[in-house]
């Protein structure tokens, strides 16, 4: 399986679409991002579709950057079915494994919050979709059991999350799954430039993940298994793209390899022998 991370970016070209369709094998899998739009976050006007720009009025339509709270709930909606229409025959050939939902650190529990994420469930019909919170409220001591119960009421996936910790926002490493995919993505662990505006995400997410940083998730992927009744996606959103292809492997390893078959560490190396005098 993949994560297609660009969709949140742009829309979903048709040779994409046909190749993810046509050219994998049964059994492939993909992960879909929400556009931007959908996770209330500004979107460039040239990442909007055509057919949705026409909707918006002049002044709006003259931005450069297309903000959600400036939508009318009609565009809005336009921008839900759009993408919802463009990824549908992901569903119907059995390809699509879930969609994304990342919200924003800004996007916080309330009545606006939750209201909008059933709007999410009940325009998205049947697709199985999957949100990320990164608001640490959504999942403190308080909120955490409300937060669970919600989404698993609404056909909600909650997707876990490894990412940086020591940041006022940062959402904890908890194992929690409320519906039958777990999703997990590992962010990486760069700290200092994970709430920097000034960086791109790339560099954001620039992190080489050691053994140590993905052990602790051994008994967290074994709950969220729960002896092979559930299945679950681990998802390296981490950059460059080799770079999350070494992380994925050490995943593997970390998850397959017996304790006593892993490498012993080297001894330290003599050096060379002293003259007598």
């Amino acid at each position: 399986m993949i994560e297609l991370a660009g969709t949140a970016a742009a829309p979903l070209t048709e040779r994409v679409l046909g190749d993810l369709v046509d050219r994998t094998p049964d059994g492939f899998l993909v992960d879909v991002r929400a556009h931007r739009l959908l996770t209330q976050q500004p979107a460039p006007m040239e990442t909007v579709w055509p057919d949705v720009r026409d909707r918006l009025a002049p002044a709006l339509r003259a931005k450069p950057t297309l903000f959600p709270g400036e939508l009318p709930p009609t565009v809005l909606d336009a921008v839900l079915d759009r993408f919802v229409g463009q990824i549908r025959p992901l569903h119907e050939f059995d390809k699509l494994g879930c969609v994304v939902f990342q919200f924003p650190s800004y996007f916080t529990p309330g009545p606006a919050a939750l209201d909008y994420l059933v709007w999410l469930r009940e325009r998205c019909g049947d697709l199985p979709l999957a949100v990320e919170l990164r608001r640490r409220e959504w999942v403190d001591t308080k909120h955490r059991d409300e937060t669970l119960a919600f989404l698993e009421q609404h056909r909600l996936g909650y997707v876990c999350v490894d990412a940086p910790q020591g940041t006022d926002t940062a959402v904890p490493p908890i194992a929690a799954a409320t519906t039958d995919l777990a999703v997990v993505r590992f962010h990486g662990r760069n700290l200092e430039a994970w709430e920097r505006g000034v960086d791109d995400p790339t560099a954001r997410m620039r992190y080489e993940y050691r053994r140590p940083d993905l052990e602790p998730w051994i008994p967290r992927l074994e709950k969220l298994a729960d002896g092979g009744r559930r299945r679950v996606h681990a998802i390296m959103a981490t950059a460059p793209a080799d770079g999350a292809g070494r992380n994925a492997g050490l995943l593997v390893k970390v998850l397959t390899e017996p304790p006593d078959a892993r490498p012993a560490p080297e001894p330290p190396r003599a050096g060379p022998p002293r003259r007598r005098r």
